[in-house]
């Protein structure tokens, strides 16, 4: 057995956080309901984003989604993702998707990756981003960004 010893500590290196920000025409949000999925829709709003509910009518969601007119970003929660199967897959094949971290659970279910996601902090504004068959990137959520910023994450 070898033992070291050093008088020497490094101090930990902080990684840069990246703010995500729709780049394609057409985004998917995977999230639960509440006071981080408000803040992300005003701060989407706010950057000219036009903000559509999974929730809503399917038909009117299809519709805007082949109708170009700006970046448009679907937000629903992890189970309307589960029944929204066609919407899910123009999202994955035309742009970004990103699951919260606080999605931990409902990530392979809907990435169909078996591999784990490097670890996210749930409930601080942090997810996963999936494009292009890439491997999963994290990121910090529009309207988290301060809070991240502050120290919270």
């Amino acid at each position: 057995m070898q033992i070291a010893a050093s008088d020497v500590v490094l101090a930990p290196v902080p990684l840069p956080v990246t703010t995500w920000r729709p780049t394609e025409e057409l985004s998917g949000l995977v999230l639960r309901a509440g006071g981080g999925a408000r803040r992300l829709a005003a701060a989407l709003a706010a950057g000219g984003v036009t903000v559509l509910d999974l929730g809503d009518d399917p038909e009117a969601i299809a519709r805007r989604l082949t109708t170009p007119g700006g970046p448009v970003a679907v937000l629903g929660e992890p189970e309307q993702w589960q029944r929204s199967w066609r919407t899910l897959q123009t999202v994955r094949s035309r742009g970004d998707l990103l699951v919260d971290a606080a999605c931990a659970v409902e990530y392979r279910i809907l990435t169909g990756d078996r591999m784990l996601p490097p670890y996210c902090a749930p409930g601080r504004g942090r997810a996963w981003r999936l494009r292009d068959g890439a491997g999963p990137e994290r990121v910090v959520l529009p309207g988290e960004d301060r809070m991240v910023r502050r120290g919270a994450a």
